[in-house]
């Protein structure tokens, strides 16, 4: 609890200020944290691509009944957006491949499109490339060695997908000073 507020309510509002963010109206936002339960960077961490293509579709489709019998009103989404939050998943699931907590205050619309070309290249890439050249270190010249080290697993991926580069690079995501 900080101040008055609940931590699990600024946790909600950290979420919903994400959403309306990347382009989400008010409406689908409060929609997504409150009646959906993504509230947590944690939950939006665990969304893939499918996810929200279901969950945006289960906003826009009018008619869903409650328990108090109120129906569901259909909730106008720009595809846009939904990109965004896909990019923006992606995003906190990376951070969480490289064991940081997932920080949503630090993601806007510039950050998430920059990407784009990221994802593509994880999608194509396959450890089945075999590396005949794996790199030695060389005494002599540990300066390139190094160098030689860091480009060969910018190659390579991890089990879990990510690429072994996230271990080297410093600013996949923006640290917070950096904004």
């Amino acid at each position: 609890m900080q101040g008055n507020v609940p931590l699990k309510i600024l946790k909600r509002l950290e979420c919903k200020s994400l959403l309306e963010r990347l382009g989400f109206n008010l409406e689908a936002a409060q929609a997504v944290v409150c009646n959906h339960g993504y509230g947590t960077a944690k939950t939006f961490s665990c969304l893939k691509p499918n996810d929200i293509d279901v969950l945006v579709k289960t906003l826009c489709s009018p008619g869903r009944e409650h328990n108090d019998r109120t129906k569901d009103q259909w909730i106008s989404i720009l595809h846009m957006a939904q990109h965004a939050l896909t990019l923006a998943c992606f995003i906190l699931f990376r951070q969480v491949c490289c064991d940081l907590c997932p920080i949503i205050y630090t993601i806007n619309i510039k950050h998430v499109y920059n990407l784009d070309l990221q994802i593509v290249q994880e999608k194509e890439y396959s450890n089945k490339l075999l590396r005949k050249n794996c790199p030695k270190w060389d005494p002599a010249d540990p300066e390139q060695s190094l160098i030689n080290i860091r480009e060969y697993f910018k190659s390579l991926c991890g089990s879990n997908g990510a690429l072994c580069s996230y271990i080297l690079r410093k600013d996949i995501v923006p640290l917070k000073q950096d904004l």
